[in-house]
């Protein structure tokens, strides 16, 4: 809503932000590491993003079956990929 978007931009809102992105990383090392692994891909090699497994868009996000596998998933587009989070696809 409108009033959580402009808490957001406060400084107040920002630290609260970092604070929670700080925590979930300490508490998730696992999918930190997968997400780095394949961030890392992207950036320093001629790996490109697919894509989507789905419908075929372009420039899709990658999902990872398994955290301890990092190199093992599919790609999705935004929509498909909130989908499959939520167990709608």
């Amino acid at each position: 809503d409108i009033r959580t978007k402009k808490y957001s931009q406060t400084i107040n809102g920002k630290l609260s932000s970092q604070k929670r992105v700080k925590k979930y990383r300490n508490d998730n090392p696992e999918k930190k590491k997968a997400h780095s692994f394949i961030n890392n891909l992207l950036q320093n090699s001629n790996f490109t993003r697919d894509i989507c497994s789905i419908c075929g868009k372009p420039n899709a996000e990658f999902h990872h079956e398994n955290y301890e596998l990092p190199n093992f998933g599919y790609w999705f587009c935004k929509k498909h990929h909130k989908e499959i989070h939520r167990g709608l696809t």
